[in-house]
């Protein structure tokens, strides 16, 4: 009911009494009846005098029940009802009137109260009693009085008996305080699970605790304030997107602003307090990491221009919820999509595989194994995991027919040593070119040395093959003497088999014109085992 109605009803039983008439009862002169009283707000009451008692109303003549207070029976007159609900907390009802006044609490039935007390004029009149949230209590206010002579005589004030009261008990206020909620710290925060849930909470009696007049800057420069802080705290198991939202009871008119902090720091996440909607959800979304707790704290928003008539601020009951959303649940590079481990940073697509640990942190679909501890497998490249000297990171050695570096190649070495050859020859006229003895060094045991003459001039024979022996260089008749004609030549190849090494190979021909013409070579062998051989690096002189 709002303060104009009543000020109406105060009205109406004055001009009902001025006139001599007997004073009418209002709705909540009944318990049945009774007013609703929002926790933390003033309740104003009319004349108590237009107010009656019913059959059976405890702390009244007409109920055995009492408030036995010092050493006396003291009970109710003119009674008025209100009702509050019970938040779970400590609650206390407070009277203030310039005559004796009496209240009790009655949880149920008119009949018996859970508490009462009674006070001289002028001064508070408070009982407290812990309440059970959503339990409606019954709120009973009359003059305080006692029946010296019995109940059917004429009452007393209880505060100086045997005064009688006289005139017509002008109108009081009431209002009902909360203990504060446990969370009302920082240090208390509650849980603000459970995830994609929703949960209600009244924050009736909270305040601040030291954080002055706290405020939310929001995105259009409003600077928000509030206060009747509460505290809730949420640790993610993922990683992911939470949005903390919490919504005003639209029956409490409490104007809810929110929001976020990171671990024990001070530097607000984010804030909201939806300015263009009182009764609109307060929302605020946090990128947030696995395993680290952040605070969310809710209030109600404060502006202390508004008129004293009317609180400054509205504590009340509002829902709270968190959603969380995650496309990546541990925060690795990569998303849950493709992630073969979702759940688990240290295994994603490029990650590098720790070796034989049975862990397959590459997710290529195994665990890499790394036989000779080389750093290398045979999926990282290594073409020997049985032997450390091999891996693709590995000096490669020219001729030892293997491949240490794992590039698929095993490349030859020059011979050893590396043999020159010298054949000379001299113009004859009209007959061509006459050759000389050839001369081969230096060369090495086991080497191969093969001639070959090709042409007019060769006569009959063609080929020769000379195998090295301890001698350190070869000196033979084969070519001395022979008159080649022009188009002829002579080649002489130098290797070494099975050694994969890189033999030398000359050509010493006869031009157009009778001239000299020499032409040398690498024998690169096709394959190691050095049997066959490629000509390359050719050059003429």
């Amino acid at each position: 009911m709002t303060a104009a109605n009543r000020w109406i009803r105060v009205a109406v039983a004055m001009t009902v009494l001025a006139l001599g008439l007997a004073p009418a009862a209002f709705a909540d002169d009944d318990f049945d009846f009774a007013d609703g009283l929002q926790i933390g707000e003033p309740y104003a009451s009319p004349a108590l005098k237009a107010f009656t008692i019913e059959a059976d109303e405890g702390l009244t003549k007409n109920n055995t029940v009492v408030c036995r207070q010092g050493g006396a029976d003291r009970r109710s007159l003119y009674t008025d009802w209100t009702t509050v609900r019970g938040n779970g907390r400590d609650l206390t009802a407070t009277v203030t009137a310039a005559w004796d006044s009496s209240i009790g609490v009655f949880p149920t039935t008119i009949a018996a109260p859970t508490r009462c007390n009674t006070q001289v004029k002028n001064t508070a009149n408070a009982v407290g009693w812990t309440s059970a949230a959503g339990q409606d209590y019954g709120l009973q206010v009359g003059a305080c009085v006692i029946y010296p002579n019995g109940l059917q005589n004429t009452p007393q004030w209880c505060a100086t008996a045997p005064d009688t009261p006289d005139g017509f008990p002008s109108d009081y206020s009431l209002v009902v305080t909360s203990a504060p909620p446990s969370n009302d710290l920082r240090a208390n925060a509650l849980p603000y699970g459970p995830a994609n849930g929703q949960n209600r909470f009244d924050n009736h009696g909270s305040t601040v605790d030291g954080e002055g007049t706290p405020s939310c800057t929001l995105p259009t420069g409003q600077v928000s304030r509030y206060r009747s802080t509460v505290w809730f705290k949420y640790t993610p198991d993922k990683f992911g997107t939470a949005t903390f939202t919490a919504t005003p009871v639209l029956s409490d008119r409490t104007d809810t602003v929110l929001a976020a902090y990171k671990g024990t720091g001070t530097a607000q996440l984010g804030c909201d307090d939806n300015p263009a909607d009182i009764n609109g959800d307060a929302q605020v979304s946090v990128a947030v990491e696995k395993g680290q707790t952040y605070f969310v704290q809710v209030g109600s928003y404060y502006d202390p221009a508004f008129s004293s008539a009317v609180p400054p601020y509205h504590q009340g009951v509002f829902t709270y919820r968190v959603v969380f959303s995650t496309d990546n649940n541990d925060g690795d590079p990569e998303k849950n999509a493709t992630d073969c481990a979702p759940d688990d940073p240290g295994r994603y697509h490029g990650n590098p595989d720790v070796f034989n640990d049975g862990i397959d942190q590459d997710c290529d679909g195994k665990d890499d194994h790394d036989g000779d501890n080389d750093g290398y497998d045979y999926d990282g490249g290594d073409c020997n995991d049985g032997d450390a000297s091999i891996s693709p990171k590995a000096n490669e050695i020219a001729g030892n027919k293997i491949d240490e570096n794992c590039d698929g190649q095993r490349p030859a070495a020059e011979l050893a040593p590396k043999p020159g050859i010298q054949l000379y020859s001299a113009f004859v006229k009209g007959r061509g070119r006459i050759f000389g003895d050839t001369r081969i060094s230096p060369v090495g045991p086991g080497f191969r040395i093969q001639f070959k003459c090709t042409g007019r001039g060769c006569g009959a024979k063609r080929k020769k093959t000379i195998v090295v022996g301890s001698q350190k260089s070869v000196r033979t008749h084969w070519t001395n003497r022979r008159i080649l004609k022009a188009g002829a030549a002579f080649e002489i190849s130098v290797w070494q088999p099975n050694a994969n090494r890189i033999g030398v190979y000359q050509r010493s021909s006869v031009a157009k014109g009778n001239r000299a013409k020499t032409r040398t070579c690498d024998l690169q062998p096709t394959s190691p085992d050095g049997v066959a051989f490629t000509r390359t690096r050719c050059g003429k002189r």
